[in-house]
């Protein structure tokens, strides 16, 4: 406050303009506050950031782009600017890994993995025409027949995945199939509206929800209770983690959240994995479900986590540049511990984005 406001005497128009230069300069000022209380929006003035305008930009030229070109010259389109932005990403630096996946650090793997990951995330924006018939023989699924009986009977399942291949698709082409299928997601659901491409209005299972979120426990309980499906990560989030062997002293901690529902819901756990077979053609892979002894009521599920991972480390063995940089990472050098199951703080992973 100036001296002259102290002492009641009027601001002249050269001490308003020192006012004004200060406040510009990082100086905060009262009005700017008081414009922001009186302001008539919900939440004040709020500024459209970069990613949004990007994301809004996506949402609205890439269905439109499709609508238009044949998936032909779609593909040819796209996969330009996404060999481009991984030109420029470049390489990361080489990461200690076990044996299996040791052809994961080399510099085509690493940019023919970027490449795939920019060209099949255009796809997310799509997800009211993966249901179309134009689309929807690009995605064959196998395993299928052995669940359809299980789903007509009204068994839940739990669908197991880890952050491998085109992983961001795989709700939309399982409810595209008509499989009642839910993702669940870390963060709140209070945190504001979801992404766009979130969205599911074409698929036959059109009526619910496309995600859940850690705060709404309640619902993903009653969607199993009326034989739904949950899709599930294994290898991301915070909570209780079991360390399942690889073999030559690595180990993968896998989080046990959805072996624990599947063991206090009776629900089936099954293994997913979707892998890209170029071009836009995608194979999902459903394994075999775990046995039933595996999901006792007791606190060792490393027996369902060895079940679940055995299933999968087949296809991260056959395509290492589809292993994505949260799940590489995600292998650690075994540690002798008295129990198998830890906690582990939350890891920074490539989630729907990397």
């Amino acid at each position: 406050m100036l001296e002259s406001q102290r002492r009641g005497k009027p601001i002249t128009q050269s001490q308003s303009l020192c006012m004004n230069t200060m406040g510009g300069f990082g100086y905060r000022t009262k009005a700017p506050r008081a414009r922001a209380r009186e302001d008539p929006r919900p939440g004040g003035p709020r500024r459209l950031g970069t990613k949004k305008i990007k994301e809004a930009l996506r949402t609205c030229v890439l269905p439109a782009m499709e609508r238009r070109l044949s998936i032909r010259q779609f593909y040819c389109a796209i996969r330009t600017a996404a060999f481009t932005r991984a030109v420029l990403r470049g390489n990361a630096p080489p990461i200690p890994l076990p044996p299996c996946l040791r052809s994961a650090n080399s510099p085509p793997t690493i940019r023919a993995s970027h490449t795939s990951y920019y060209l099949n995330r255009a796809l997310r924006y799509l997800a009211r025409a993966l249901a179309s018939p134009k689309w929807k023989d690009r995605c064959r699924i196998q395993g299928l027949e052995q669940v359809r009986k299980a789903q007509e009977e009204g068994v839940p399942h739990i669908l197991a995945f880890c952050h491998f291949g085109p992983y961001h698709l795989l709700p939309f082409w399982l409810r595209a199939a008509g499989l009642p299928v839910t993702a669940f997601l870390g963060g709140k659901s209070n945190a504001g509206p979801g992404p766009a491409w979130f969205e599911d209005r074409v698929s036959p299972c059109r009526e619910m929800p496309t995600v859940f979120y850690e705060d709404q426990m309640r619902e993903v309980i009653k969607s199993l209770a009326a034989g739904n499906w949950l899709l599930m990560a294994i290898d991301s989030g915070a909570g209780h983690r079991v360390d399942v062997p690889v073999g030559n002293g690595w180990s993968f901690p896998m989080a046990t959240g959805a072996i624990r529902l599947a063991c206090r819901h009776r629900a089936r756990l099954i293994s997913c994995c979707i892998i890209d077979e170029g071009r836009w053609r995608f194979r999902i892979e459903l394994g075999r479900a775990a046995p039933t002894p595996y999901l006792a009521g007791n606190e060792d599920w490393t027996r369902a986590g060895r079940h679940l991972l055995d299933e999968m480390l087949i296809h991260f063995r056959s395509y290492p540049s589809q292993c994505s940089s949260g799940l590489v990472r995600s292998f650690q050098p075994r540690r002798d511990q008295t129990a198998a199951l830890t906690k582990y703080r939350p890891r920074t992973c490539c989630g729907v984005r990397e």
